[in-house]
């Protein structure tokens, strides 16, 4: 059953998720996005709310696959696909387990849609910065995500503090990104 703090941070997420909708915004950009959050939310409420890891690492690749999507084009997530499924064969064959299968394509998925930010050139300032920005603030959460779950003693000694950071991340990742997709062209009309 899920605790209150984690219906918060859910909750955050979702929020995050309707801003998307909110946002004045490049329509097809922001489309990738929306569905990007949308496999967050899902993502979250399999991780968050009930510590289901394998769906949720299945709805965080479908995430990476729409950002590489968003910010590389189709060609790119086809090659990352097909880099995804020579993965996926090498692990069945060695027989890993489903959340070590799901841990590792989603890590290689992720690697590619962050490089796929950082060479996307179809971003003005500050869509740019703040691409650039969420899905780094994302990276160094999943990073924390890792050092929380590393079995090594010094890192399980701090494991509060890692789960700490990836929430100092995680969250501000997500308002980011929520944002990244805005027509920052359009002026807000005036009140008065």
């Amino acid at each position: 059953m899920p605790n209150t703090e984690s219906i918060l941070k859910f909750s955050f997420v979702v929020l995050c998720f309707i801003n998307a909708f909110a946002t004045r915004s490049r329509k097809k950009d922001a489309n990738l996005l929306r569905a990007a959050m949308f496999f967050t939310v899902l993502a979250d409420f399999h991780m968050v709310l009930f510590g289901n890891n394998v769906p949720g690492l299945v709805c965080f690749c479908a995430v990476q696959s729409l950002y590489c999507v968003r910010y590389a084009g189709i060609r790119y997530a086809a090659a990352l696909w097909g880099v995804l499924a020579c993965a996926a064969c090498v692990l069945f064959a060695l027989k890993a387990d489903a959340l070590n299968f799901f841990t590792v394509l989603y890590a290689l998925s992720f690697a590619a849609s962050i490089t796929a930010v950082y060479r996307a050139k179809q971003y003005a300032p500050p869509n740019r910065i703040l691409t650039r920005l969420g899905m780094t603030l994302f990276l160094l959460c999943d990073v924390n995500v890792a050092l929380t779950n590393a079995a090594i003693p010094f890192l399980a000694a701090h494991s509060r503090l890692t789960y700490l950071l990836l929430w100092i991340f995680y969250l501000p990742s997500q308002l980011i990104l929520s944002f990244s997709a805005k027509d920052f062209s359009k002026k807000a009309p005036r009140i008065f």
